[in-house]
């Protein structure tokens, strides 16, 4: 689509270019040459074959990179696509899946930094526990990506939903609105987690370590 897209623009902007070398203001009322147009024709169809040899390419790195920063947030599972409506700074919920067992959740966010949008996951574990907060994406001037900002994200390493429990961890240096918008997002996902999956891990831990009593009698 965006090939063909990218070929109806080379036209365009050809014939233009065509007409005011004639002295004509405008590409109306232009002659083209039918050499020119089969050339134009040929480009479009280039640009559409092109488009569709790399897009399939584009999206699985797209996808790998995605797949990455969610095992860097919590550890090497199958993730599922909870289906959450976005909201706030959340754009999307995934199980992370051991076998049938559910071994925690990643979070998905984009928080307002102070260079623009800040993209980050959010991993927790099993015990409702922050496993690792891993930034996929930022424009932010200074903070994030340097030693201090690893040393901040590592900070929130095993902080559970409990109200404001992200803003304890202490900013980074110069860059209170990078780091207040990486708190936020992660505030929210301790919230989200609490009020949709707190009780299911629960119950499922509970079951487990019935069925460990039962092995061990």
């Amino acid at each position: 689509m965006h090939g063909a897209q990218d070929g109806q623009k080379f036209i365009g902007v050809l014939f233009l270019g065509l007409a005011f070398c004639n002295g004509q203001s405008s590409a109306v009322g232009a002659t083209i040459p039918v050499w020119l147009m089969l050339l134009c024709m040929v480009a479009a169809v280039l640009l559409s074959v092109v488009n569709g040899l790399t897009k399939d390419k584009i999206e699985i790195n797209t996808r790998r990179k995605i797949d990455a920063s969610r095992r860097e947030a919590l550890g090497d599972y199958a993730f599922e696509d909870m289906g959450v409506t976005p909201e706030d700074c959340i754009t999307g919920v995934y199980r992370a899946l051991d076998g049938d067992r559910t071994a925690g959740y990643v979070y998905e966010m984009e928080s307002k930094g102070y260079g623009g949008p800040v993209y980050l996951c959010v991993g927790i574990d099993a015990s409702g526990q922050v496993a690792a907060v891993r930034v996929s994406g930022h424009s932010e001037t200074k903070g994030l990506g340097t030693p201090e900002g690893e040393a901040f994200l590592s900070a929130f390493a095993g902080l559970s939903a409990r109200e404001g429990a992200a803003q304890e961890v202490e900013a980074i240096t110069g860059a209170t609105v990078s780091s207040t918008a990486v708190r936020r997002a992660v505030d929210q996902a301790l919230t989200h987690y609490a009020t949709h999956y707190a009780q299911e891990a629960a119950e499922s831990e509970e079951f487990e370590n019935v069925i460990a009593s039962v092995q061990k009698s």
